[in-house]
């Protein structure tokens, strides 16, 4: 039998891979945001990128605007690779009106 330390927090006696999976609407609500057009509420996130030339299947994308590029010009894409749904800016609304799953829309 696997002992257990007593003094750790329940979040650091299990594996990153089981506290790390936020459901969409705990990242809508994380970011201040709402849910978007198609979002299955307790869909879990396998995780984020804010890249999106790493994104796989089921992870979430953060489309953020640099000095270079907008990630906003790449939701179409990471959602057709597989993205479970991506975070966009409250002023983008190209994503909701394409149909894309939108995560949250931070305000």
């Amino acid at each position: 039998m696997e002992e257990v330390n007593a003094s750790l927090e329940p979040w650091e006696s299990q594996p990153i891979e089981a506290t790390m999976r936020w459901t969409l609407k705990q990242v809508a609500d994380a970011v201040a945001g709402k849910s978007g057009h198609g979002v299955d509420a307790v869909a879990r996130v396998a995780g984020v990128s804010i890249d999106s030339r790493t994104i796989r299947r089921g992870e979430l994308f953060i489309a953020i605007h640099g000095p270079r590029n907008d990630g906003h010009d790449y939701v179409a894409d990471v959602m057709e690779s597989g993205a479970l749904a991506a975070v966009v800016g409250g002023r983008w609304s190209r994503a909701t009106q394409a149909g894309y799953r939108t995560a949250a829309s931070p305000c």
